[in-house]
């Protein structure tokens, strides 16, 4: 009986690789990408294979593997840099969605501090080359019913070379669970819990690098058609368990505003909601409410033209910025007794990986004050920092002494810079990017003076 099973088994697995190799055969170069938010079909437990059977399609090549659902709120130009194909296999109760993409990437850091270059055989730390290679494997699993979800994502990374300390590097990027309370068309409450990349909830050029364990809540209002869509989302994750260290964060939005394709969006993080360090000594503390005394407000608005002009071949066009501003900062010593607790960046996309030969290109200027983001949630161009340096503290993670001079900070803010990106889709399923980046001090006389560039090459094979 039970190698009848196995057989019965074998048999059932490999009609669905003969069924998911032909789709992909079969399936039309020019095929329409899915929805932008993930995981809203209300088809998902209605399959239209018959009963007792499943179904297996593979879906375009911008569909994104993965987030089963409570999308962010409005996904900018995420779905064009994280174009994906996924599999699906279809039953009666929901759907399974299976995703991987294959990606490598060569990337040159170049940074002179001082006027001394840092990397490489000719740098200050001849250890840290200049020029890196990276292979990276990432495998998504979620199944989707009507009314709940679950999904992981797996990273593999593994730097090049022999003699490599990243070997077997494995990353949990996504491992979550959800139930959807209320689905309405004018209205919509999603519950989660787990892990996710804070960077897929929240909007921001500037922060949401880290990911969020914890619990989320998610509602969309629509309460008539030409006035556009509230969505409010919220997330209470921890940060450290050793010291009872948890954050939160929210973030309102009005999107698609009297379907003009305006949307504004607010959002406020607090790294520390609540702490207990009585069993912490005095230096470690005072490093320890310097590293998390953030409490972010940041303001977004932007701008969404489904097609553009004719002579950008009536491509899509965003226009964006944002502001960030730390309330809890306060003047020190290392910043010469002003406060450097702000932010903002501007920008412009045009394209969207849709089909094969399309093209996506974006452009953002930043400026960050040394006060406005914490280093360890920075997601702009950063600094480079090899030699991880702090800017409060002596290390980057938050060890060593306090610093004390204005000629100390270093960190991954106080700078300004231009990032630019431009990818291409040249057939179904495979993406190269070229990204170009740089950076200077926003003020010279906090920190050495330095110069940041990076430039990195991306192809990526999505299955």
């Amino acid at each position: 009986m039970i190698s009848f099973l196995k057989r019965m088994l074998l048999i059932s697995v490999a009609s669905c690789l003969c069924q998911i190799s032909f789709g992909q055969l079969l399936a039309e170069p020019s095929s329409p990408p899915v929805v932008a938010q993930r995981g809203r079909e209300k088809g998902g437990s209605h399959s239209s294979a018959k009963a007792g059977k499943t179904e297996t399609h593979v879906e375009s090549p911008n569909s994104s593997p993965t987030s089963p659902s409570l999308p962010p709120s409005s996904d900018g130009e995420k779905s064009s840099a994280n174009c994906g194909a996924v599999v699906r296999i279809k039953d009666r109760a929901g759907c399974f969605i299976v995703g991987g993409k294959v990606t490598i990437q060569v990337r040159d850091d170049f940074e002179r501090v001082n006027g001394r270059v840092q990397r490489g055989p000719a740098g200050e730390f001849p250890h840290i080359p200049e020029w890196t290679y990276e292979a990276k494997v990432k495998c998504s699993l979620s199944y989707q019913m009507r009314d709940s979800w679950a999904g992981a994502v797996l990273t593999f990374r593994n730097h090049g070379g022999l003699w490599n300390p990243n070997v077997n590097t494995l990353e949990f990027n996504n491992a979550c669970l959800g139930k959807r309370i209320v689905d309405d068309p004018r209205c919509a409450l999603e519950l989660e819990l787990g892990r996710r990349p804070a960077e897929d909830l929240f909007d921001s050029k500037l922060q949401f690098k880290t990911s969020m364990d914890g619990f989320r809540s998610r509602i969309a209002l629509t309460p008539l058609r030409d006035v556009g869509t509230f969505s409010i989302l919220g997330s209470i994750f921890l940060i450290n368990a050793r010291y009872y260290h948890l954050g939160g964060a929210v973030e309102a939005g009005w999107l698609d505003i009297g379907k003009t394709g305006f949307y504004l969006k607010s959002s406020l993080i607090c790294w520390d909601c609540t702490h207990n360090l009585r069993a912490v000594d005095k230096q470690r503390r005072e490093a320890f409410l310097r590293r998390f005394s953030f409490l972010n407000l940041q303001f977004l608005a932007g701008y969404k033209v489904k097609q553009g002009p004719h002579f950008l071949k009536k491509a899509p066009i965003h226009l964006y910025g944002g502001a960030v501003i730390n309330t809890w900062a306060s003047p020190l010593g290392i910043t010469r007794n002003q406060l450097e607790n702000c932010a903002c960046y501007l920008g412009c996309s045009i394209g969207q990986l849709v089909e094969p030969c399309s093209t996506f290109f974006d452009v953002n200027y930043q400026i960050v004050g040394g006060q406005s983001i914490p280093s360890f949630d920075m997601a702009g161009i950063g600094r480079g920092n090899c030699a991880n340096r702090g800017f409060y503290t002596e290390h980057l993670d938050g060890t060593g002494r306090l610093n004390t001079l204005p000629s100390e900070p270093v960190g991954s803010t106080n700078y300004h810079g231009l990032s630019v990106t431009c990818a291409l889709l040249p057939i179904p399923n495979l993406f190269c990017a070229l990204s170009l980046a740089f950076s200077r001090p926003l003020r010279s006389d906090i920190g050495p003076n330095f110069f940041y560039r990076k430039f990195a090459v991306d192809i990526a094979y999505t299955f």
